[in-house]
């Protein structure tokens, strides 16, 4: 089977990320791509609450360590622009495609003040000098942030 491009995986990350808010009930517009900070807007039912919604999107997010497993996480590629971006109003969604396979996809659902103060911690405080940025989920996180949608849902309530 043939790689995917970055650009269908985000776009992909996207389609599946507007997919399962639709199904739940929210109204979701894409943004044009090129959109710097925010991929989607989503508003409840009666369009009086909305929320910015970025998404990030990994065909091999999963890292297994498997003499320290307590370190095994899934990673996803941020921008320099994450850490800038600082809001409460501003949901990430991380999205591991898991490679090819047949496996359904897994959804973090992070707000973008967690996501900011990582990076933050992460990145400045160790004067890294990188526009490369890997955002880190360990095992031990999972049920904080994965299939999380009612952090959309309360915020959109």
């Amino acid at each position: 089977m043939p790689s995917i491009s970055n650009n269908l995986t985000g776009a992909a990350g996207e389609h599946l990320v507007a997919a399962q808010l639709s199904i739940r009930g929210f109204s979701v517009g894409l943004t044009r791509g090129g959109s710097r900070a925010v991929d989607m807007l989503a508003s409840n039912a009666d369009g009086s609450r909305s929320i910015a919604i970025q998404v990030k999107a990994s065909c091999d997010a999963w890292t297994e360590r498997k003499k320290k497993r307590e370190t095994s996480h899934w990673s996803f590629m941020m921008s320099t622009s994450d850490i800038q971006e600082r809001t409460s109003a501003l949901i990430y969604v991380f999205v591991s495609l898991k490679g090819q396979s047949a496996d359904s996809p897994d959804y973090f659902v992070v707000p973008g003040d967690v996501v900011s103060q990582r990076l933050e911690e992460k990145y400045r405080l160790r004067n890294r000098k990188t526009n490369i940025r890997m955002l880190d989920i360990f095992q031990h996180e999972k049920t904080s942030f994965h299939g999380r949608w009612d952090i959309i849902e309360n915020a959109l309530s």
